[in-house]
């Protein structure tokens, strides 16, 4: 079976000296979390992103940073920028050069109760043709470092212009992460051909979410991989999405605390 063009692995590294990056930057979102994490130091989240002629199809990446305005030593600004690793075999990266969102939100856990908060971060690679790649990030309480004093990423997805993903907000998958995306898989008669799916199911677990569902759709779709249909995948596939989790689950879906959690 042939994946994605981009089936590529996140990968945040910590930042080098600002002065190894373009000069041009903007930034983007700037919030601050103390009151939202109901945390005792006043961290802020600041994402940037490159400026300038060519940044959103360059090779200088985004990034984001905690800052902890009480404490001036370097745990007190801590910065990652948003690159893909091409594979374990391949040691290119691609960059994340646009920041497309920076969310606070309340998400289910696995066990603190009803929810917790997470920040959600979706950020963008374009190379200036057709192919682009559209990540997901989530930081949460759960993965706070008390040693390092800093937020770790407990969750990553990403998809390619012919994909989606999203949180369900409400149903039986509350808090379930879908993120379906077109594949070839080798049969399709041209590369125009219609295509199938990719359909992925997350669950909230102790320290992240766990893959519950990974099928390929019965049904071709139109090829897409050019990002121009607005049909929602996510919301045409979830009939067959339903389907698959009643045939893999008949007794019903397992409990969160059931699932062993993701490293």
């Amino acid at each position: 079976m042939r994946r994605p063009l981009f089936n590529v692995a996140l990968l945040l590294a910590s930042l080098p000296p600002l002065s190894a990056f373009a000069a041009d930057e903007t930034m983007i979102r700037n919030l601050p979390l103390q009151s939202f994490f109901h945390s005792s130091q006043p961290w802020r989240i600041i994402a940037y992103q490159p400026s300038g002629q060519d940044a959103s199809i360059g090779d200088v990446p985004a990034h984001i940073c905690f800052v902890n305005a009480q404490d001036h030593s370097a745990q007190g600004r801590v910065c990652k920028q948003l690159i893909l690793s091409m594979g374990d075999i391949d040691s290119r990266y691609i960059p994340l050069q646009t920041i497309d969102s920076v969310d606070l939100v309340h998400l289910p856990s696995a066990h603190l109760g009803k929810t917790q908060p997470a920040i959600v971060v979706r950020a963008s690679f374009s190379g200036g043709g057709p192919g682009m790649v559209h990540a997901l990030l989530v930081w949460s309480t759960e993965t706070w470092d008390a040693e390092h004093n800093h937020f770790q990423l407990s969750f990553q997805s990403q998809v390619s212009a012919a994909g989606a993903q999203a949180f369900v907000t409400q149903g039986p998958l509350a808090g379930d992460l879908i993120r379906v995306d077109q594949i070839y898989t080798g049969d399709e008669p041209d590369m125009a051909a219609p295509v199938r799916y990719t359909m992925d199911v997350y669950r909230p677990v102790t320290l992240g979410w766990q893959q519950i569902l990974s099928i390929v759709s019965q049904q071709r779709w139109p090829n897409n991989h050019l990002g121009l249909d607005s049909t929602d995948p996510i919301a045409a596939l979830t009939p067959e999405i339903t389907r698959a989790l009643h045939g893999a689950y008949p007794d019903g879906l397992p409990a969160l605390d059931d699932i062993p959690a993701q490293h």
